[in-house]
C-alpha cells in the first residue's frame, strides 16, 4: 500500500525534532584557548544561520563586523587622500589601486594554500606603488596588505615577515635608478626576508631555524626582483606612469630624434643639451626630479624641426626668412613650435610627464 506507506512516513518525520540541543543567551561557546570540537563548530555556524535569518538589521550589522577590517582601511585611504592630495580615488589611479589589491589577494590566497606563505610577493606590489605615486604611499600600502593577511590569517608572524619586506622593498625604490641598481633591492630583500623569518621562526612561533623557509625568503626576493624588471614596461604603459628608468632611456642622445636635430638644427640640439644641464642643476637644488626636468629639457624644442630655419640658434651662414615676413606672422610661426613639439611627442608615443 504505498499510498499508507507514505502517510506513515509522513507522520514519523513530522515528529522528528528540527533542531539538536540548545544554547542559551549569554552562553559561551568557544573559549580562548581551547580547542574547537565538531560540537562547537555547529554551534558556531547555528549562530551565523540565526543572525542571517532573524531580520535585516542583523543582516547589516553581521556584514558591517565581517568587513569592519576593510571599512578602516576605506577610511584610512580617504583620509590620507584628504591630508597628502595624492588623488588615490581619481581616473587610472583608483583602477591601478584596485587591480594590484586584488592581484595581492589572490596570490596571497594561493601562497597560504599551498603552504608557502613567504613566496607571497609583497615587496613586488610596494615598488609598483611607490613608483607610481611616491615613498610615502608605498609605506601606506606596506602597513594595509601587511595587515590584512595578518589579520586574516590571525598571524602576528605572517604580519611580521609581511611587513618587513614591504618595508625594505619601500625604501629599495628610491635607489632604483639604473639596470644594474636592481641587484641593491635583490640583495637588500633576501637579507630582509632570511632575518625576517628567522626572527617569527624562532621567537614568535618557537619552532627553530627552517633552512626550507629561509629558501623560501630567499627565492621571493628572487622572483619579486625578476617580475619587477618584466612587468614594469607593461604597467608604465597601462597606466601612463614613468619612472626614473625610462627616462634615462629617453634621455639617450644616440635616439634618432637627436641625431636629427644634430643634424637638421644643430643651434637647437645644443641649446637643449645647454638647457637640460642648466635645468638639471636648477632642480637638485630646489629638491625637484633632476633626471625629468633633464629629460624633459632634452625635447622642450623638438618642435623645431619642423621648421630650423625660422629659429635664430639654426641661422648661421643663411639669410633671416623673418625678414620677409609680417610680425604677425612670424609670432604665429614661432609660437607654433611648441603646439608642433607636442603633436612630435604624440606621434613618438612619449611618456605624458615629458610631453
Amino acid at each position: 500500500d504505498t499510498q499508507g506507506t507514505n502517510a506513515r512516513l509522513d507522520e514519523v518525520f513530522a515528529n522528528v525534532t528540527k533542531t539538536k540541543g540548545k544554547v542559551l543567551r549569554g552562553e559561551i561557546i568557544a573559549e580562548k584557548h581551547k580547542r574547537v570540537d565538531n560540537e562547537t563548530i555547529e554551534k558556531i555556524l547555528a549562530l551565523e544561520s540565526t543572525y542571517i535569518s532573524i531580520g535585516a538589521w542583523e543582516t547589516v550589522k553581521t556584514l558591517v563586523f565581517r568587513n569592519i577590517l576593510y571599512l578602516a582601511i576605506f577610511f584610512l585611504l580617504f583620509k590620507f587622500d584628504r591630508i597628502t592630495q595624492s588623488k588615490l580615488f581619481q581616473g587610472k589611479n583608483f583602477y591601478f589601486i584596485a587591480s594590484l589589491s586584488a592581484a595581492y589577494l589572490l596570490l596571497g590566497k594561493l601562497t597560504y594554500a599551498t603552504n608557502t606563505v613567504y613566496l607571497t610577493p609583497i615587496a613586488f606590489f610596494i615598488f609598483l606603488f611607490a613608483l607610481y605615486f611616491n615613498f610615502y604611499v608605498g609605506l601606506l600600502f606596506t602597513l594595509i596588505f601587511s595587515a590584512i593577511l595578518g589579520i586574516v590569517w590571525n598571524s602576528i608572524g605572517i604580519f611580521t615577515f609581511l611587513f618587513v619586506s614591504g618595508l625594505v622593498a619601500a625604501f629599495s625604490s628610491q635607489t632604483i635608478n639604473s639596470r644594474f641598481a636592481f641587484y641593491r633591492p635583490l640583495a637588500y630583500l633576501s637579507l630582509a626576508n632570511v632575518v625576517a623569518i628567522l626572527f617569527v621562526d624562532m621567537y614568535i612561533a618557537e619552532r627553530g631555524v627552517s633552512f626550507y623557509a629561509l629558501g623560501e625568503g630567499i627565492i621571493n626576493s628572487i622572483l619579486v626582483t625578476l617580475s619587477f624588471v618584466l612587468f614594469l614596461p607593461l604597467f608604465e604603459r597601462l597606466f601612463d606612469f614613468t619612472t626614473d628608468l625610462t627616462l634615462l632611456e629617453l634621455g639617450n642622445l644616440n635616439l634618432p630624434i637627436f641625431k636629427e636635430m644634430a643634424i637638421d638644427a644643430p643651434g637647437t640640439y645644443h641649446h637643449s643639451i645647454i638647457v637640460g644641464n642648466l635645468a638639471e642643476a636648477g632642480a637638485r637644488s630646489v629638491g625637484a626630479d633632476p633626471i625629468l626636468t633633464r629629460v624633459g629639457a632634452y625635447y622642450h624644442d623638438m618642435g623645431k624641426l619642423k621648421k630650423p630655419e625660422y629659429f635664430i640658434e639654426n641661422q648661421i651662414g643663411i639669410r633671416n626668412p623673418h625678414d620677409s615676413l609680417k610680425p604677425q606672422m612670424s609670432a604665429l610661426v614661432i609660437i607654433s613650435h611648441v603646439k608642433d613639439g607636442i603633436d612630435a611627442a604624440k606621434k613618438m608615443r612619449l611618456p605624458k610627464r615629458i610631453i
